[in-house]
């Protein structure tokens, strides 16, 4: 099973530091997201959206005032079983 967090806040940050492999993303790139993963610990990984999203487990770390209304959905594919 693997886990993304998506958001690299404070709430994010703390998520990740939980000695587990995650990946983190953001809207910024993945390369943008190499030094803050290397500061949280060795477990963490840098991707970008597109890939995070395709984690077993999302957890989205990003604050209620912050997020924007999409009129579409995000589309993630298939459940996996």
């Amino acid at each position: 099973m693997n886990y993304a967090i998506i958001g690299t806040g404070k709430e994010g940050q703390a998520l990740a530091r939980k000695q587990i492999e995650v990946a983190i993303a953001s809207r910024r790139q993945a390369e943008a997201l190499a030094p803050v993963a290397k500061a949280i610990g060795q477990t963490i990984i840098p991707e970008s959206l597109q890939e995070a999203v395709k984690a077993d487990i999302i957890i989205l770390a990003i604050p209620p005032d912050r997020r924007k209304k999409s009129r579409r959905p995000l589309r993630v594919g298939r459940a996996r079983s």
